[in-house]
């Protein structure tokens, strides 16, 4: 009699081995529904599936949470919520339940009847979690994001009830699009934000909100993109040092840093690169026969680039720059004379044909000059009767006799959102001393 019984029961397991059953672990959200996908085969036998149920602690019926051949044949807590919606002829037992518990967190097995009267209980379980409040959505960033590299980043979130679809959006990034609306058998949806990384990217952060219809269940996830990109916003700045030579830093916005500089020198018309490192240098101020410039270069591990060249005063002269402006309002006419030299200047104005001396009050004139290391900036204001004119212009006395350096200035009427003429150049840095010019002329 054990002997027939080890056989059979061997025999049993041999059968068994062949039954095969697929379905995922499940999350769903208090009060809304879940849909637990299934699929289920028994491979050496052609019959075909009439009947089936799924019920908890799969050896005891009276647990039964849905049987196709009798739905009164369940749990009082689960009639009327759940049924099988797949169909079990082609193999499909996927088990609805509507408005889900906390209690109803557990694991459920599945029981198939065939035609040929063989049934079989499959003893893997499914588990099901419900959740009072929804997890935040996740948010699935690639390691690294390199400038000019296309990336992806996907927001995933609890989607178990097809009738509440959740609503995904993303938080506002520049020159991306939400290009793939995707869900699957999971119990998740997905939403996926496809972009070109650049430096503008860089420390930003990256929003992913989802909304579940018919509840007050908001929630949200964030990341910080860290994006690798090669400098950027090189520039030259520089400070007049006491013993009259100019110090010249570079600056550069990179990630990572900047691990090089380099620094390059043009004169009448020929670049030489200096033997110096570092981000700053000094130069002499005025001790050129001819105008030279600078610029650098700065370095890191994506790249590199340079800055605008800035222009050192040579001996011989004072450069009126081209951002010197005039500015119409309705009360005055203002003036900017931006010069840079190495030595004194004397500024003076010309408009309407005559002269007269600073310190005269005469048509209600006013100038003002500051000095901050090479930049010298020379205001004229007009008020009174003469705000019509059309143009001004602005000269300086170039040292050891030789002509003067002039430019004419339009007046450009102010928008009213501080818009006329153009900005005048950025001052030097704010430890540059900063002194009174000597009295000027205007020319009237």
């Amino acid at each position: 009699m054990i002997r027939k019984s080890v056989f059979l029961l061997s025999l049993l397991q041999g059968v068994l081995s062949e039954w095969s059953l697929r379905a995922l672990p499940q999350r769903a959200i208090s009060r809304s529904c879940v849909v637990i996908p299934c699929t289920f085969d028994f491979p050496s036998h052609p019959h075909t599936a009439i009947h089936g149920a799924w019920f908890k602690y799969w050896y005891y019926w009276k647990y039964t949470v849905y049987y196709s051949k009798d739905p009164n044949y369940a749990m009082s807590n689960f009639k009327g919520r759940a049924k099988i919606i797949g169909n079990l002829g082609k193999k499909d037992c996927s088990l609805r339940i509507d408005n889900v518990r906390p209690e109803d967190s557990d694991v459920y097995y599945f029981y198939v009847e065939l035609d040929g009267f063989t049934t079989h209980s499959y003893t893997s379980p499914i588990q099901l979690q419900v959740l009072e409040v929804p997890d935040r959505p996740e948010i699935l960033l690639p390691g690294n994001l390199t400038e000019g590299t296309p990336v992806t980043i996907v927001c995933k979130a609890i989607y178990t009830c097809p009738e509440n679809r959740p609503s995904l959006t993303w938080s506002e990034l520049p020159n991306s699009t939400v290009n793939v609306f995707a869900e699957n058998s999971s119990g998740e949806i997905s939403s996926v934000l496809a972009f070109t990384p650049s430096f503008v990217h860089h420390s930003g952060t990256v929003r992913c909100t989802v909304d579940y219809s018919g509840t007050s269940h908001r929630l949200e996830n964030s990341v910080t993109l860290n994006v690798t990109y090669s400098p950027k916003k090189t520039v030259v700045q520089w400070t007049l040092n006491k013993d009259n030579g100019i110090s010249l830093s570079c600056s550069s916005e990179a990630n990572p840093n900047v691990t090089h500089f380099s620094w390059f020198k043009t004169s009448g018309g020929a670049e030489t690169e200096l033997r110096q490192y570092g981000d700053t240098i000094t130069v002499a101020c005025g001790s050129e026969e001819e105008a030279v410039s600078f610029y650098c270069r700065a370095t890191n591990a994506v790249g590199s680039s340079r800055s605008p060249s800035v222009r050192i005063p040579n001996q011989r002269e004072a450069a009126i720059l081209p951002s010197s402006q005039c500015t119409r309002y309705p009360t005055n006419v203002t003036c900017h004379c931006m010069v840079q030299s190495c030595f004194p200047v004397n500024v003076s104005w010309g408009f309407l044909g005559r002269t007269v001396q600073n310190s005269e009050t005469e048509g209600g004139y006013l100038t003002q000059c500051v000095r901050a290391g090479i930049l010298v900036t020379n205001t004229l204001t007009i008020r009174g009767d003469n705000l019509t004119l059309e143009t001004v212009s602005c000269s300086v006395a170039n040292p050891r006799g030789l002509p003067p350096s002039q430019m004419k200035l339009e007046v450009v009427a102010d928008d009213g959102q501080g818009h006329g003429a153009s900005s005048p150049v950025e001052e030097p840095a704010a430890e540059v001393a900063r002194y009174t010019c000597a009295p000027q002329v205007v020319v009237l």
